[in-house]
């Protein structure tokens, strides 16, 4: 009786481990979301400032020295 005490407070115990482990691991992975969540939400805004026109206009303007073509310089293909 005493042997089969221990065996099923072993199974128990080795039971309660899993499920403690597996709450750590299930609180690990939504933490991971959420940092993903931000970053992802992070990168579109940055996305969004690096595609404005504004910001290639000023790139074009002031680091690569183009500017707006005159009358003239220009040719339409039909």
């Amino acid at each position: 009786a005493a042997f089969m005490f221990i065996g099923v407070l072993f199974i128990y115990l080795w039971c309660r481990l899993v499920v403690v482990n597996t709450g750590y691991e299930i609180s690990k992975a939504n933490s991971a979301r959420d940092s993903l969540i931000e970053e992802n939400r992070r990168l579109r805004i940055e996305l969004v400032a690096l595609k404005s026109p504004e910001r290639i206009e000023r790139i074009a303007r002031d680091e690569l020295k183009l500017a707006r073509p005159q009358a003239g310089q220009t040719v339409s293909i039909q």
